[in-house]
This record gives structure tokens, sequence and C-alpha cells, in this order.
């Protein structure tokens, strides 16, 4: 039994579904707006929606760590957006880690696999700004 199958025991198999869904289209145009929020920053705010509701779903359904995850990437939005940081080749390079981290937590989830897989330690290394 897998992690899509424990979500399935203790919440309704449509919210599960439709979370795991999502959660593939919105990693699937993550890394899109990613590259593209320096030379539009309208991406900002998309990618801040985006992790906004990865935060708020995964932490309904119990996924603390993609929740805390989710919450990490969106403060640092909030910062760009309020204008105390700018977007760098630094933040940037975080991010797509971040991206890559959600792409094979959504790639578990589908498949059902055992557990999620840990976090990758970069996104423990905070982007300057």
């Amino acid at each position: 039994m897998g992690i899509k199958s424990d979500l399935i025991l203790n919440f309704d198999n449509e919210i599960v579904d439709d979370f795991i869904d999502h959660l593939d289209v919105m990693t699937g145009v993550m890394e899109i707006n990613i590259l593209s929020m320096q030379s539009d920053p309208s991406k900002v705010n998309e990618l801040f929606r985006i992790f906004h509701n990865i935060k708020s779903a995964s932490g309904f359904l119990q996924l603390h760590t993609m929740s805390k995850v989710a919450n990490l990437a969106e403060e640092i939005l909030d910062e760009v957006r309020d204008n105390l940081v700018e977007v760098t080749p630094q933040m940037v390079d975080w991010l797509i880690i971040v991206s890559d981290q959600f792409q094979k937590w959504s790639e578990e989830l589908s498949f059902d696999a055992p557990q999620l897989s840990k976090i990758d330690t970069r996104i423990l290394q905070l982007p300057e700004g």
C-alpha cells in the first residue's frame, strides 16, 4: 500500500484524485513560469498562487513536508511581490530545484509509491536576496 492508498483511506477518493490531478497540472507549468519570471513579472504572482494552492491542499491532506516546502517557496515569492528582494539567477536556480521536487512528489503520488521521497537538501539553502 502506497501514499495515495493511505490518503484514500483517510480522505474522500475524489478529493485525493483531484489533488493529484491538480498537482500534476501545477508542476507542469512551474518550470516555464520560473524561467519566465525575470522577463515577465506577472509570472511571480502566478507562481505564488501555485505554491499557495499546493500549500493549502497538501496541508489539508496532512502532507506536511510538501506543505512546508510550498510555504517556503510562497514566502520567497511574497518577498519578490513586496519588492523586498529581486529575482536573481540564484533564486531561479533554487526555484527549479523546488519545482523538480514537486514534480517527483507528483509522480510518486500518481504511482502510489510507498512514501514520498525526502526533500532535496539544496532546498534548505535559501537563495540570498
